[in-house]
């Protein structure tokens, strides 16, 4: 077909770019729904199928010999991403890019599987992403994330910090993106202060604005958090169970100097923040704890 003036061919070179988008689209979007398909152990995992996975079949094929000489067949996950990592052979970006990496989750657990990969992302520099498909099927929970980032997502550290809030990475494949397959068990928040550190009285500060409080199964505490000269405290109380379902929160939208806490029978964790802005509390708490156990768990 011949274009006959500019205005028609800007037009027309419009609708081609759309197509384009469109196309790109749909294939992650295809991708993203045949997840549980590609799931299915079919048997136990050696080192060199996890290096396959992690490098991409392209890559393997170039790398191969190599790859064969540093990987062991019973090589874990874990040794195997620190050993291509340190051979360089992990794809690290070039430039500003956006990525677009998929979450499953085995437990299917979306409210604490959805915060530990949140506080993941954020602990390992990503600040700018948002989920593009959520799905559940067979049991799992998917995400797959639209990430404004300068490099891929370094799998040891994100297998790491994924552990560190009690979630067990199990499999990476590495597709266009990287699909990162957890089991999560019972979450933890390392940032958390607990009730033994809390007990004498301590002075606590955080640029976030966000404190957490971490109270163990069967623990009654009583809470005093009070709020030094400077501050404009508006208190925001949220306590969570332990699959950080919301069991009851609290707002006081007038300033208060301390604040007495007593969380409701099933607590695991407590959040204290401010209603309005992290800048109200920028010199932070002096926060003490008293405890009793639980009759019920005597």
């Amino acid at each position: 077909m011949e274009i006959d003036n500019l205005e028609t061919q800007m037009e027309f070179e419009k609708g081609e770019r759309i197509w384009k988008g469109i196309n790109k689209r749909l294939s992650l979007f295809i991708l993203f729904l045949l997840v549980p398909f590609f799931l299915i152990p079919l048997k136990a995992k050696t080192g060199i199928d996890y290096a396959r996975d992690l490098l991409g079949l392209t890559k393997y094929r170039k790398y191969g010999r190599f790859v064969k000489s540093i990987i062991s067949p019973g090589d874990s996950l874990y040794t195997v991403v620190q050993k291509l990592k340190n051979n360089g052979l992990l794809e690290i970006l070039e430039q500003p890019a956006t990525i677009y990496p998929v979450f499953t989750f085995e437990d299917n657990s979306p409210k604490k599987d959805t915060f530990a990969l949140y506080q993941v992302l954020h602990r390992i520099g990503y600040s700018f992403y948002y989920p593009r498909y959520i799905n559940r099927d067979l049991n799992r929970y998917s995400l797959q994330m639209e990430i404004k980032a300068i490099q891929q997502i370094d799998p040891l550290r994100f297998i790491e910090e994924m552990h560190k809030r009690g979630c067990r990475v199990t499999d990476i494949k590495k597709y266009q993106n990287y699909m990162f397959i957890v089991r999560c068990g019972e979450i933890q928040i390392p940032e958390a202060y607990t009730l033994k550190q809390l007990a004498v009285g301590k002075g606590v500060q955080n640029p976030t604005g966000t404190y957490w409080i971490a109270v163990p199964q069967g623990v009654l505490p009583t809470i005093k958090v009070a709020s030094p000269t400077g501050n404009r405290w508006h208190p925001y109380l949220a306590f969570y169970d332990g699959d950080l379902h919301l069991l009851d929160q609290k707002e006081v939208p007038v300033p208060q100097r301390q604040v007495i806490i007593q969380p409701p029978s099933g607590t695991r964790f407590i959040k204290i923040a401010d209603m309005f802005t992290p800048t109200n509390i920028r010199r932070g708490f002096l926060i003490e704890a008293k405890y009793t156990m639980d009759r019920k768990f005597k």
